[in-house]
């Protein structure tokens, strides 16, 4: 997932990449720089290279904010949990969330004056622990220096890198080590429901409720499910229309799902069971590449988010074609999904074309088809600014 500007002073110039930035003129205001992954995640690590001329204001101010406006320099390396910073070490100094740290702790040495160098602090964020752990690697420093800062109000927040420029004379390039986007939270309130009085209705002489309850046993791939009409009826759509006892499937003690494994179609009564709630235990035993068929089938776009996400975490160059052709054909609800394996083919197409899956793609028309227009750039790039949920590089 590459690296996007967020938000950019009207004094910074920006590389075509977006991964260089400078300030175009000595000016406090105006000067900051904030870049974002596009989505939360459950831990990234980014590298900033900072490059300076040596001399006084000659530095920078690293900053991971939430969101965090143009501010004066003075304002960025607050102990606050909305401003979060550490300076580099060129003003003498290492500041980390207002921790100032002595010449004496980094056992700092004297640069030369005038010359040009670089120095790199290195920013890890894991989420789910609130960790935040700074690495810096300086000249001006013998040796490395890392601080880590854990605090319970820094867990499952979106922090963006940012950074604030001290004049002109420095620049900052930033690189991507790592990341892993964090599991989507349910957002479905009717997945969510708890409160299930509106669903109940009472009997009169006219006729009872319609709604569906009692048992329902699912027939899958030799197996017998079990399951309650009601729960299910209550927390999908899809469920409610097919249990309907106006329709056939509601009216039979037993319903057939064909094209579907046993562990995939009990991953899904147990994600509707859960309320969303049941991550990862799903897929112990389920593929979750066939579960996000069956999700999309169901209309469970938490459950689609869910595979998409994991999906995403075990994507290696040898699964990536694989995975693009069997989503292909639904590109439009997993679009990060289908970036992904994108991006992980890009440039090793001599690889691509030797592997089975290519083979297994090449039956497809359209799959062939899907494939060279995603990996022709341009073209690529066009298409992205036209699907919802994936921003341009």
């Amino acid at each position: 997932m590459p690296l996007t500007i967020r938000r950019c002073g009207k004094q910074v110039h920006t590389s075509a990449d977006n991964l260089e930035a400078y300030q175009l003129v000595d000016d406090d205001l105006g000067r900051l720089v904030q870049w974002t992954l596009g989505s939360q995640q459950e831990l990234w690590e980014v590298r900033f290279v900072f490059t300076h001329v040596c001399g006084p204001n000659g530095g920078t101010v690293l900053g991971l904010g939430f969101g965090t406006a143009d501010v004066r320099m003075e304002e960025v390396d607050i102990l606050e949990c909305e401003n979060l910073a550490v300076c580099d070490a060129y003003d003498g100094e290492i500041n980390i969330l207002g921790q100032q740290v002595s010449k004496d702790g980094l056992d700092l040495c004297e640069p030369s004056s005038g010359t040009c160098e670089e120095e790199s602090i290195t920013a890890m964020y894991d989420s789910s622990q609130g960790l935040l752990r700074f690495t810096v690697d300086s000249r001006r420093c013998r040796g490395q220096f890392r601080a880590d800062i854990m605090k319970e109000s820094l867990r499952h927040r979106e922090l963006y890198p940012t950074v604030a420029f001290a004049n002109r004379k420095s620049k900052v390039r930033i690189e991507l080590i790592r990341c892993l986007m964090a599991m989507p939270v349910p957002r479905d309130e009717r997945l969510l429901r708890r409160d299930f009085s509106t669903s109940l209705t009472v009997a009169t002489d006219e006729g009872a409720s319609d709604f569906p309850s009692g048992c329902v046993i699912f027939e899958v791939d030799g197996r017998k499910l079990r399951a309650d009409k009601f729960l299910l009826a209550a927390r999908s759509v899809y469920f409610e229309r097919m249990l309907h006892t106006g329709m056939s499937e509601g009216a039979a003690s037993q319903v057939p799902i064909p094209r579907a494994s046993a562990p995939a179609f009990e991953a899904v009564l147990r994600f509707i069971y859960s309320a969303g709630q049941a991550g990862q235990v799903l897929f112990e035993q389920a593929d979750p590449l066939e579960v996000l068929h069956l999700s999309i089938e169901f209309l469970l776009e938490d459950l689609t988010r869910l595979c998409e996400w994991k999906l995403m975490q075990g994507l290696t160059l040898d699964n990536a074609l694989a995975t693009f052709g069997s989503v292909v054909s639904v590109r439009n609800q997993v679009p990060a999904l289908v970036e992904s394996c994108i991006e992980r083919m890009q440039g090793r197409m001599k690889d691509v074309v030797g592997s089975e899956s290519f083979k297994e793609l090449c039956r497809s028309e359209v799959g062939v088809r899907e494939l060279l227009l995603s990996l022709d750039e341009p073209l690529a790039k066009r298409r992205r600014l036209q699907v919802p949920g994936i921003r341009p590089g």
